[in-house]
């Protein structure tokens, strides 16, 4: 339906509500990441980008490890005490993981969590070890970090992430997602299975956080 246009002369104003809105988009500044290099958001995403073929990688090394065990999907759903259907959705690659999960699969497949993102024979789960999964990142991440000269801030905000997220995340009270933890490697310089390692390389290495 057409309306006849109002002619605008004397005594007729303009509806400013009516104007469509500019919107400014936030100029973003990198920050320096690892050995001084500055590190955009736009490289970050272009890294981050890569994060379906961790999930593919994880995907076909569950499915390849249970089917060595002679598991069905519905068998290893009940060792690992879930659903089926998540199960599937983790071995087609389409369900984002955390650590507690990746760690939940690595303990039934009888692995070392790291073995999930790597090709070739995996690593025996060491079932003495004291540390969580999530400790283990944690103190990666902080030992990456301090390598850096990162400050956890400057760390946070060159991922992207709220400003208070690596520091929470080095008290171990997060369970990071795989995606989070994609941004912060790229921000690190490393592969993200670097962050799953049991010992870091002497080079990357700092002295534990004093208690």
């Amino acid at each position: 339906m057409l309306f006849p246009a109002v002619p605008r002369g004397r005594g007729v104003t303009e509806n400013t509500n009516c104007r469509p809105k500019t919107w400014k988009l936030k100029t973003w500044r990198p920050k320096t990441g690892c050995h001084g290099h500055q590190t955009s958001r736009k490289v970050v995403c272009a890294m981050v980008n890569k994060k379906e073929n961790t999930l593919l990688r994880i995907a076909c090394r569950v499915r390849v490890l249970r089917e060595e065990k002679g598991l069905s999907q519905d068998d290893f759903a009940r060792v690992i005490g879930c659903h089926r259907s998540q199960v599937s959705q983790v071995e087609r690659g389409v369900k984002n993981l955390s650590v507690d999960t990746i760690e939940r699969y690595a303990r039934a497949l009888q692995v070392e969590a790291v073995s999930l993102l790597e090709t070739g024979p995996a690593r025996v789960r060491v079932t003495l070890e004291s540390f969580s999964l999530r400790e283990r990142v944690s103190q990666n991440i902080f030992e990456l970090r301090s390598a850096c000269g990162l400050t956890q801030d400057a760390l946070s905000e060159s991922a992207g992430l709220s400003r208070n997220y690596v520091s929470t995340l080095e008290l171990h009270k997060k369970n990071v997602s795989l995606s989070y933890l994609e941004k912060l490697a790229a921000v690190l310089g490393v592969p993200i299975r670097v962050l799953f390692e049991q010992n870091l390389p002497q080079a990357t290495r700092r002295p534990s956080r004093p208690k």
